[in-house]
């Protein structure tokens, strides 16, 4: 496992080798990166480590990330995030991916 601490699983890193073929090509769609790992700071490192590789096939992504913490009460029983920080990030997280989208629309 500790390849995989500060970065992507290989099986990851080969679907998208083989999803953004043919060599040279881009995916033309909007790309959303969700990980969920042991910990906050885990999940933020293979989220630097896809914006590394997706901005390889030249993707468009956003500078704003989130990670949650897989330990803990990072949700509640019905699958909503605990606290109001995660909420609030995970808002302009997503305010921002939209705004993106319709900014590549114009």
């Amino acid at each position: 496992y500790q390849r995989r601490v500060h970065g992507v699983p290989g099986v990851l890193k080969n679907v998208i080798d083989w999803v953004s073929r043919p060599p040279g090509s881009n995916f033309g769609k909007k790309v959303v990166v969700c990980f969920g790992a042991g910990g906050g700071v885990r999940a933020l490192n293979a989220i630097a480590s896809m914006r590394t590789i997706l901005g390889s096939l030249s993707a468009v992504v956003i500078p704003t990330s989130m990670g949650v913490s897989a330990f803990g009460p990072t949700f509640k029983e019905d699958g909503t995030l605990n606290e109001a920080k995660d909420v609030e990030r995970l808002a302009k997280v997503c305010d921002e991916f939209l705004d993106t989208t319709k900014r590549l629309r114009s």
